[in-house]
C-alpha cells in the first residue's frame, strides 16, 4: 500500500496488528523508562555524589535509627544536655571501661592463679 500524498510505501507487519498487544507492551516500557529518567533527574545530585565517592548514607541512617529508639525508650530526658550525652554514648560506641562484675571476676581469677 502506498501513500498517495508522500509516496511512502506502508507495509502491514504482524506486531502492529490491532490485537497483537505489542504496542501496549511497548508503551508500558516507554512509560517505565520515562518514570525512571524522572526519578534519576530528581535524585541527580545524590547519584552523582555516590558515583564519585562510593559512600552511602547507610551508617547515618543506622545511627539515626538508634537515636530515635533511645528517645522513644526514655520517653524524654530531663534536659537537652542529657539527651546529647545519651546520643554520644549510643552513636559513639564508647567503651566506658567499667564492668564491675567482669572486673571482680577477673581479679578473683588472677588471685587464684
Amino acid at each position: 500500500m502506498r501513500c498517495a500524498k508522500c509516496g511512502v510505501k506502508l507495509v502491514a507487519v504482524p506486531w502492529a496488528r490491532a490485537d497483537s498487544g505489542f504496542t501496549l507492551l511497548f508503551e508500558a516500557l516507554v512509560m517505565m523508562t520515562i518514570e525512571y529518567a524522572r526519578m534519576l533527574r530528581r535524585h541527580e545530585n545524590g547519584v552523582l555524589r555516590w558515583a564519585q565517592s562510593r559512600i552511602s548514607n547507610g551508617v547515618l541512617e543506622g545511627t539515626n535509627s538508634m537515636l530515635q529508639a533511645a528517645k522513644a525508650r526514655a520517653r524524654g530526658y530531663r534536659s537537652v544536655r542529657n539527651l546529647i550525652a545519651m546520643a554520644y554514648l549510643i552513636a559513639g560506641k564508647l567503651d566506658s571501661g567499667c564492668y564491675p562484675r567482669e572486673t571482680a571476676r577477673n581479679q578473683k581469677k588472677k588471685l587464684e592463679a
